[in-house]
């Protein structure tokens, strides 16, 4: 069995630390997930590989769980020290390659969602300045592979598994070896995964269902034989991870009907249901509750219990 060494990156995000994990293969070193584009980051990843008689230039294979900027951001610096080859889903391509412009495509994409959604401008604004924050988290780089679907990558003939989770994000996947699951943010055990909002990539009509792909990943999930650990990208491995989805599912279900509650008799715009469920919020976390609400609004008219009604530009809720 492959080791895998372990070393835990430090974010500006309130999730904390993320979890970076290294494959030694032959004289290969693949390394799953970089920290953000800070330099707190960088010099934790420097010292890291130090303590184990690593330079960032020994990097061979990177591969991204997903295209969130705790988990890609320092690709094109080590990819630029050390020639790394990239390797991720597809659906992780725009942020990538194009980092800057896909940032700004979001920025103008959710200034329109969540004006047609009942937010407030102040509000708006207040999430603008946080979007702000995350701008220079990550920088654009070449990737050398792309991945559709569930495949093999093999170095040495040595076979790591890709499995496709969208949920957490539409491009994310994890990665088994032996017993082990590298899970990204697709399994955390003392936090729930929150099924992030995204626009509609560059081509398609309709935005990914973040909340419905997600529940789905994770029944699939469940199908999985020989999970003995899973190695997930913030905490500590845990055993246990068919009994942490069955938990998740089941929040989720609760949650759904919380917020089918909320609706009522008279039409309800996404901002006033998530208000009811998350009073209070701290601004850096009105993004991820929005995401949360809609999730459950997706999947309620998945089941053709509520309706879309416009009026002017506004969208509203009803029961059905």
């Amino acid at each position: 069995m492959v080791d895998i060494l372990s070393f835990d990156i430090p974010t500006p995000y309130p999730v904390g630390p993320v979890n970076l994990y290294l494959l030694k293969v032959g004289n290969n070193n693949i390394l799953i997930d970089t920290g953000p584009n800070t330099e707190e980051a960088k010099r934790s990843l420097v010292n890291a590989l130090k303590e184990r008689n690593l330079k960032v230039e020994d990097i061979d294979y990177i591969i991204i769980t997903h295209a969130h900027q705790d988990h890609m951001g320092l690709a094109g610096w080590i990819r630029e020290l050390s020639g790394a080859r990239i390797c991720t889903h597809v659906r992780n391509a725009y942020w990538l390659t194009d980092y800057h412009g896909e940032w700004i495509r979001q920025k103008e994409y959710f200034l329109k969602f969540w004006q047609r959604n009942g937010v407030p401008d102040e509000i708006i604004n207040r999430m603008n300045l946080f979007w702000e924050f995350f701008k220079d988290h990550s920088v654009s780089t070449e990737v050398d592979c792309f991945v559709e679907k569930d495949s093999l990558f093999v170095i040495d003939n040595f076979e790591i598994e890709i499995i496709y989770t969208p949920g957490h994000a539409s491009g994310h996947i994890v990665l088994k070896t032996g017993g082990r699951l590298i899970s990204g943010d697709h399994l955390l055990e003392g936090i729930t995964s929150n099924p992030v909002l995204e626009p509609p990539l560059p081509g398609e009509n309709e935005r990914p269902m973040s909340l419905p792909m997600y529940m789905d990943s994770l029944k699939r999930t469940l199908n999985i034989r020989g999970i003995n650990l899973v190695m997930p990208g913030h905490g500590k491995p845990f055993t246990g991870y068919k009994e942490v989805i069955r938990r998740r599912l089941i929040h989720y279900e609760k949650r759904k009907e919380e917020v089918y509650s909320k609706i009522g008799d008279t039409p309800r715009t996404l901002f006033e249901i998530c208000r009811e469920i998350f009073p209070d919020l701290p601004d850096h976390q009105r993004f991820l509750a929005l995401s949360e609400t809609q999730g459950h609004l997706d999947l309620l008219l998945q089941e053709k219990r509520v309706a879309i009604e416009e009026m002017g530009a506004t969208i509203y809720y009803v029961r059905r």
